[in-house]
Formats: structure tokens, C-alpha cells, sequence
């Protein structure tokens, strides 16, 4: 783990999440993946999606990526992608993970800046422990 990797995790008080495995269990909010290249990090996604959909979430999941190329993104934010997807159409997917809008996932106050939807909110509730 190189420095400026650590020094963020360590200033957010993330938690590395070795196993990356989709799961629907409750994840604590700052549990996060570190995936070793942008490859990496997509090819997570191709495992559980179609190629289309994958396109269009990377940016929204991604919580940062180091100057040395690694990718941090929050475990809870990849699984609740996944299981949108997994639960909906593409559409509807895509459109609910746009609303969820995880890229300004507030990890200070472990709250979402967006609405939830009533059928949403027990993963939200999930995501925020």
C-alpha cells in the first residue's frame, strides 16, 4: 500500500475489504474495495453485469483513483450497483443507481444527498451502518 493510499484511508477510517465478492449481507459504510488498475476495477463488475450496463456505473462507484493507478471503491455502493441491476431491468438499473447518485456518498455523515425510494430504502439502511 503506498503512502497516499494509506494517508486517505486512514483520513476517511476506511477498511479494506480483501474478498471482493458481491454480497447482499449489511456492510459497514467504510468498508472499501482496492482494486489494483482501472482493468481491475471494471473486470469486478463484468463478473456480476453485462458489458452495456458496466459502461455507464464505473464513474459512479469509484470513490477515488491514486496517482499510482489503484482504485478505491466502496463495497456497499459496488453492491448495491449490482444488486439494482440484478433485481431490475437495465433501465430502471441505471436509472436508480443515476438517483442514488454514489458518487457523492458523504462518508462524514453516512448519509445519501438523494432521496430513497421506499423500495430501496432497506439497502440504503444497509449501506449507512
Amino acid at each position: 500500500m503506498d503512502l497516499e493510499l494509506y494517508l486517505f484511508m486512514l483520513s476517511f477510517s476506511l477498511k479494506e475489504e480483501k474478498d471482493k465478492k458481491y454480497t447482499e449481507r449489511e456492510v459497514p459504510s467504510n468498508i472499501v474495495y482496492i482494486f489494483d488498475d482501472e482493468d481491475n476495477y471494471e473486470n469486478y463488475f463484468y463478473k456480476y453485469m453485462d458489458c452495456e450496463v458496466c459502461e455507464n456505473i464505473f464513474d459512479i462507484c469509484r470513490l477515488k483513483t491514486m496517482k499510482s493507478g489503484k482504485v478505491l471503491a466502496l463495497k456497499c455502493a459496488c453492491d448495491f450497483a449490482i444488486m439494482l441491476y440484478r433485481d431490475r431491468s437495465y433501465q430502471e438499473a441505471l436509472d436508480d443507481i443515476k438517483k442514488a447518485d454514489l458518487n457523492n456518498y458523504n462518508l462524514g455523515h453516512s448519509t445519501y444527498k438523494n432521496n430513497i425510494t421506499k423500495e430501496d430504502e432497506k439497502i440504503y439502511k444497509i449501506c449507512m451502518k
